[in-house]
C-alpha cells in the first residue's frame, strides 16, 4: 500500500471523524436557569414476550434521574431507537405523564413476530444486478430451501435459526445467539456450525468478473464452525472475538483450472481462524441511519497453527457519519480501508471491491481483487414523504400496518484497490482510483426492508440502472 495511498484515505477521514458530536452526560452542569425534570416511575407496555429487563438495559434513564427539561427530548428519542435497534419491536413509543415536575415514563412497544419459518428463494450471485445483467436472469442461479427462525427465545432477545437450502447450493447451517450470559447483561455468546456444497463455483477472475465452472458433482464443499463471544461494556460499545474452524475442499478440475485457488494446486484447505471486532455505533436506526455515526474496527488472522494450510492478517477500519441538513433534506458519508499480508493469498481468500456492501457505485457488475483497498461513499437525499398504509388481507396484526417512506437522492463513491500480483483477469480496473455516481430513490419500509434505485456512471463512462435490497451507506 502505497504512502500516498494512505494519505489520501486518512485526508477522507478526518472530516469524518472530526464531525463526530460527543454524546451529552446526565451528569454535566447545567445553567442554574434551566427547568428539571425528575423521573418517578418508569411503566412498561406491550411486551407480551419480551422480558422487562431486556428494555430496561437500552434504557438511559432511571428512576430518580433529574434531567434538564431542554434535553428531555433528544434523550427519549435516542432511547427509542435503540429499543427498535434491538430488533424486537416494530414501533417503539415513549411518553410522560404529568404536568408536575415529578413526571411518569410509559413506554410502549409493539412486538414483532418471533417464530416464523420463511421460504428461501434468493440469489447465488454477489447481488441482484449481476443476475440481472452479467448472467442473463437465470433462474438456476437461485436458492430455495426454508429459513426457521425462533427469535426471542425465553423472551431474552435469544435467535435460534436453522437454514436448509438447495438449488445453486445445497446448504444447512444453525446458529444459536445469546446476546447476555451474565447478570450485568454484558457478556454474550454465538454459535454456529454449517456445511455448503457447490456444484458451480467461481473458479477465476476474467477481465473482473468472476468465471463460473459447473461440474456434474459437486466441484466445492466448505465445513465451518466457529464460537464468538461478545461484550458490551457500554450503550453503544460492542466487541467481539471469534474462533473458528473451516475446512474446504475444491475437486481436482478447479485446481487445474486456477492452481492458485488454494494456492499450489492444492485440492483442500483447513485452518483455524481468530477474528476480533470492535465497533462504536451512534447511528439512530442501524439498517437505515440519518442521524449518527458508526466507527468499525476488524482484525482477523486466518491459519493459527503451523499445520493450517494458510497464513493471512488483515486489519479493516470503517468510518461513517449521518447528519440532517433540515428542511427534509440528509447527508452521509462513509469510508473503508483494508490492508492484508501477504500480497500473495488464495483466490478463495482474497477479497478487494465489488462485494456486500465494499463497491463503488456504476461498478455492480465488477469484482476488483486484491491484498488492500480505500474506499469513499458519499449521498444527499431528499424526504419526498413519511406515511403508514394499512392493508387489511394480511394474516396478522403485527404486519397490516405497513411503513413507507420515499427518498431521492444523489451519490459519488471512489475507491482504490492494490494488487502486486499482476493477475491478468484483474489488472483494468485495480492499481487506480475509480469513481461512479449518479442519481435514484430509496424506498423504506419495515423488517429492515430497504429499496434502491440508482441510475449511475463510472469512470470508464458506462452507464447502468441498479437495483439495491440494503442502504448505500
Amino acid at each position: 500500500m502505497s504512502f500516498r495511498f494512505f494519505i489520501l484515505y486518512v485526508s477522507l477521514l478526518i472530516p469524518v471523524c472530526c464531525s463526530i458530536a460527543q454524546p451529552t452526560l446526565l451528569s454535566e452542569p447545567h445553567d442554574s436557569s434551566d427547568t428539571f425534570v425528575v423521573i418517578n416511575a418508569i411503566t412498561l407496555e406491550g411486551n407480551k414476550r419480551t422480558k422487562d429487563r431486556i428494555i430496561l438495559r437500552e434504557l438511559s434513564i432511571a428512576p430518580g434521574d433529574t434531567i434538564p427539561e431542554k434535553d428531555l427530548e433528544s434523550l427519549l428519542i435516542k432511547t427509542r431507537n435503540r429499543l427498535f435497534n434491538t430488533g424486537l419491536f416494530l414501533k417503539t413509543d415513549i411518553t410522560l405523564v404529568g404536568d408536575s415536575i415529578l413526571r411518569d415514563v410509559v413506554i410502549q412497544v409493539k412486538e414483532r413476530l418471533f417464530t416464523y419459518p420463511l421460504p428461501i428463494f434468493s440469489l447465488a450471485d454477489r447481488n441482484f444486478n449481476e443476475w440481472w445483467y452479467t448472467r442473463n436472469r437465470d433462474l438456476s442461479r437461485t436458492d430455495y430451501g426454508i429459513n426457521f427462525i425462533k427469535k426471542n427465545v425465553r423472551g431474552m432477545n435469544e435467535t435460534l435459526r436453522l437454514k436448509l437450502n438447495a438449488g445453486f447450493s445445497t446448504k444447512a447451517e444453525l446458529t444459536y445467539t445469546i446476546p447476555y450470559l451474565d447478570r450485568k447483561q454484558r457478556i454474550g455468546l454465538i454459535l454456529f456450525g454449517g456445511i455448503i456444497e457447490n456444484k458451480k463455483i467461481p473458479y477465476s477472475t476474467l477481465d473482473n468478473q468472476l468465471a463460473f465452472y459447473e461440474g456434474e458433482k459437486f466441484v466445492r464443499r466448505r465445513i465451518t464452525g466457529n464460537v464468538t463471544l461478545s461484550y458490551r461494556r457500554r450503550f453503544y460499545e460492542f466487541h467481539t472475538l471469534s474462533l473458528g474452524y473451516f475446512a474446504n475442499k475444491i475437486s481436482d478440475t478447479i485446481a487445474e483450472l486456477n492452481p492458485d485457488y488454494f494456492l499450489s494446486q492444492r485440492v483442500r484447505q483447513t485452518f483455524f481462524a481468530l477474528k476480533y471486532t470492535f465497533m462504536f455505533d451512534r447511528r439512530d436506526i442501524t439498517y437505515y441511519p440519518l442521524k449518527g455515526f458508526l466507527i468499525k474496527l476488524k482484525a482477523d488472522q486466518q491459519g493459527l497453527l503451523p499445520s493450517d494450510d494458510l497464513s493471512v492478517f488483515s486489519l479493516k477500519t470503517e468510518g461513517s457519519v449521518y447528519k440532517p441538513l433540515g428542511k427534509g433534506f440528509f447527508i452521509a458519508a462513509g469510508t473503508a480501508l483494508k490492508y492484508s499480508t501477504p500480497d500473495k493469498q488464495p483466490y478463495y481468500n482474497i477479497r478487494g471491491l465489488g462485494y456486500q456492501k465494499d463497491y463503488i457505485s456504476g461498478y455492480e457488475l465488477y469484482v476488483i481483487d486484491g491484498s488492500s483497498y480505500s474506499l469513499f461513499k458519499s449521498n444527499i437525499k431528499y424526504r419526498v414523504f413519511k406515511t403508514e398504509k394499512r392493508v387489511g388481507f394480511l394474516p396478522t396484526e403485527k404486519l397490516k400496518t405497513i411503513p413507507l417512506t420515499l427518498y431521492l437522492k444523489t451519490y459519488f463513491d471512489t475507491g482504490y484497490v492494490g494488487d502486486h500480483t499482476d493477475t491478468p483477469g484483474n489488472a483494468r480496473l485495480a492499481n487506480e482510483w475509480l469513481w461512479g455516481g449518479g442519481a435514484g430513490f430509496d424506498l423504506v419500509t419495515y423488517y429492515d426492508l430497504v429499496f434502491r434505485f440508482e441510475y449511475s456512471v463510472n469512470k470508464q463512462l458506462q452507464t447502468g440502472l441498479y437495483l439495491s435490497l440494503k442502504a448505500a451507506i
